[in-house]
């Protein structure tokens, strides 16, 4: 199961779109009366051959290294006698650097028209293209390929990622979503970050306590869009940060960011030392026929919520 924010309705930004705390307690009952509750080193030990896993197995995940994990996610697992594998950007932990899909969520979290943002986005696109900018086509050529509905956004939602995730120069990208923040959500990014993340003192409790922490990227870029190079910087950045926090080599595990992973990005994985990697593909993962670097999972809108 993959989870991103969890949090109750008191939180801050209450715009956010998450699971939230109640719904989430909801779905640990449904998953604890149907299902067997594994560890990422158990499914390891699988994939390994080294044991079997129980009938209707099932692992938590949690991707993006959140306060939110540590502050509501890890107090309710504890309780639950529940392991959860955790999966942390280095960047949010080294610099306390807010990331760019964060700055997204914030926008979209604080303004209920994303035509406002739509704007702001076309402008400085046409603008840019006027003015000759490398790289940088028409705002109608970013709708023809870009404004398209998902199962989980709206068309303008995603366009609005697209457009601020990969598809604009990533200085220019940047500067677009830096300005948005500043005029929308706050002048102080730094502190928000530092709200917004968990810390290294965090992980290394929850940690300490039996939680699994991988790897998520440095800078929670799309992998598959990075060059060999870029994507070696990423992946050793996060090697790091496990180092760092104490991780063992047996424990080592990876998720892509954004799903987004090549034949090279796997390479790059295997080469640091990983030993499994999960993706974004919704599907439920066999471990019988499954490739160890390119595990699928469900989402938590897959999942009932227990009555």
């Amino acid at each position: 199961m993959m989870y991103h924010y969890v949090r109750p309705p008191e939180a801050p930004f209450p715009r956010l779109k998450s699971r939230s705390l109640q719904d989430f307690r909801g779905q640990l009952d449904y998953l604890q009366m149907r299902h067997n509750m594994v560890t990422m080193e158990d499914v390891l030990a699988a994939i390994d051959g080294h044991q079997t896993l129980p009938q209707q197995a099932a692992l938590l995940t949690f991707d993006d290294g959140y306060s939110d994990h540590y502050r509501y996610v890890f107090p309710e697992l504890l309780t639950r006698k529940i392991t959860g594998a955790f999966y942390v950007p280095a960047c949010t932990v080294r610099e306390r650097k807010l990331l760019s899909v964060n700055k997204i969520h914030l926008l979209l979290a604080t303004l209920s028209d994303v035509s406002a943002i739509v704007g702001t986005i076309d402008r400085a696109v046409d603008d840019a293209h006027g003015r000759g900018q490398p790289d940088v086509q028409t705002a109608q050529a970013y709708h023809h390929e870009y404004m398209k509905a998902s199962r989980l956004d709206t068309a303008e939602v995603i366009y609005v990622k697209r457009m601020l995730q990969h598809a604009l120069p990533e200085a220019f990208r940047e500067e677009i979503l830096d300005q948005l923040l500043r005029r929308f959500v706050t002048s102080d990014v730094r502190a928000l970050a530092d709200e917004f993340y968990a810390s290294a003192a965090n992980l290394a409790e929850m940690r300490s306590a039996g939680m699994h922490i991988g790897g998520h990227g440095d800078r929670h870029l799309w992998l598959n869009r990075c060059s060999v190079e870029e994507c070696a910087q990423e992946v050793a950045a996060s090697r790091a940060l496990l180092k760092s926090l104490g991780v063992k080599e047996a424990e080592l595990t990876f998720c892509y960011p954004y799903g987004g992973f090549t034949a090279d990005t796997i390479e790059c994985v295997k080469r640091e030392g990983f030993r499994a990697a999960v993706t974004t593909e919704v599907a439920i993962a066999g471990l019988a026929t499954a490739n160890r670097f390119r595990l699928p999972r469900l989402d938590t809108i897959d999942l009932p919520v227990a009555a």
